[in-house]
């Protein structure tokens, strides 16, 4: 086999499954050379409310807790090891209708935050201090202010 072939395998992404809290996915993708580094994808949508707080793997990048009928986001609900390292977060179709101001104080890497299709009427300006993010979906809810602070 030539050597740029068997570098690019090596080098290429991978993706496995891996045992979750039941009723979630969760899956895999390895990367960088002889996938050295991983990332995991944690599906829990569709569960209901009482799954809250999810155990989720310490290597989660991304977690999916959309249409599971979510009344409140607090610091207690996304909390433990796992939530620490999160990039992505979705909490799409739920029935929000407020957040509390450090509900993702502890998401120190959270870039990617997905809150469309709720019923959030406000935002308080210090929910988002404490996370590099640079996606942020508000749509389909029934914002009447949005409060930002640097």
């Amino acid at each position: 086999m030539p050597w740029p072939l068997l570098l690019l395998l090596a080098v290429s992404g991978a993706q496995t499954t891996r045992p979750c809290f039941p009723g979630c996915q969760c899956e895999v993708e390895t990367f960088g050379l002889f996938d050295s580094f991983s990332l995991t994808r944690v599906d829990c949508s569709g569960l209901g409310p009482h799954i809250m707080p999810v155990p989720i793997p310490l290597d989660t990048a991304h977690l999916d807790l959309s249409s599971n009928r979510l009344e409140m986001v607090n610091e207690s609900v996304l909390a433990g090891p796992g939530y620490t390292t999160l990039a992505g977060l979705d909490l799409s179709h739920n029935l929000l209708t407020s957040i509390s101001p450090t509900a993702f104080s502890r998401l120190r890497y959270l870039e990617s935050l997905d809150l469309s299709h709720n019923g959030l009427t406000a935002l308080p300006a210090e929910s988002f201090t404490s996370s590099p993010l640079s996606d942020v979906n508000l749509s389909h809810n029934q914002l009447r202010e949005v409060s930002v602070s640097a």
